[in-house]
């Protein structure tokens, strides 16, 4: 019932760069979870670890463990971002129902106008931690496959 009430924020989530696709390029299905899509990732291991030499078992394994990475963060943002979009929506619905004074020229209900702006605010809260965070694990990656390969 309440995933119907608010999946416009879900829509919102798969069409926006920053929340619908990895490494803000490939597009991909956030309905599984975290632990299921690994899994899922994971599948492929098994045969080219026997069809295949170590190394090539090993090049498919950091990709798809940086793959893994790069989902679990989208996947969090995601999180973030949708309990902060129901969360406004729930606190200006309340406010509504209250009685609260609105603009003169304001609905009262919550139309497609009000979910634009509370889904941009809070996309717009998260950009900043998305950049950190990023920019962080894209570099402790790099650095430890380097470290790797340099002893």
């Amino acid at each position: 019932m309440i995933k119907d009430k608010y999946s416009h924020y879900d829509e919102m989530l798969d069409n926006h760069k920053l929340t619908g696709r990895l490494f803000k390029i490939i597009p991909f299905d956030f309905r599984f979870s975290k632990e299921i899509t690994t899994i899922i990732m994971a599948i492929p291991l098994v045969p080219i670890a026997l069809l295949f030499s170590p190394v090539t078992f090993g090049i498919f394994f950091l990709s798809i463990l940086i793959l893994n990475i790069e989902y679990n963060r989208v996947d969090s943002i995601r999180q973030k971002i949708m309990v902060d979009c129901i969360w406004s929506q729930l606190v200006f619905e309340d406010e509504i129902s209250s009685g609260m004074k609105q603009l003169p020229d304001a609905n009262p209900y919550i139309d497609q106008t009000d979910i634009d702006c509370i889904f941009g605010d809070a996309i717009y809260d998260h950009i900043q931690d998305h950049k950190k965070t990023s920019n962080f694990k894209l570099n402790s990656m790099l650095n430890k496959i380097k470290n790797m390969f340099s002893n």
